[in-house]
């Protein structure tokens, strides 16, 4: 099964991320923490595990169409992002995903008529 994150009707396979990241190696960017932050208070965080978490793991950064424009989106690494917070990290490494290869890793969407495919093909 699948590692998944889910964010409204959107899921995105964090498995299938990884791979294209395995498969198609690129440099990290330094992301704000504050920019990775705004949608924390919309998915759960369990304060013990952000303890545990590794800093210098890259995040993974998504795409999100909402009101005609393109939003990226934290689609792995929350509890990285919520511990950088209360460190009071500037900034956390991340991978940062094309739109095509964020179409790759939808699930739950009909590929056919997605108006995302035809925002991005």
């Amino acid at each position: 099964m699948s590692e998944l994150y889910v964010f409204g009707k959107y899921q995105w396979d964090i498995d299938k991320a990884q791979e294209i990241l395995k498969q198609v190696p690129r440099p990290t960017h330094k992301v704000p923490v504050k920019a990775l932050t705004s949608t924390l208070g919309l998915v759960h965080i369990d304060p013990a595990h952000a303890l545990t978490v590794d800093l210098t793991i890259p995040v993974i950064l998504g795409w999100i169409y909402v009101n005609s424009n393109w939003h990226q989106i934290l689609i792995d690494g929350n509890h990285r992002a919520y511990r950088a917070r209360q460190l009071k990290k500037k900034t956390l490494p991340a991978y940062i995903l094309t739109k095509e290869e964020n179409y790759q890793i939808l699930r739950g969407l009909s590929k056919k008529n997605s108006t995302l495919k035809k925002l991005i093909f």
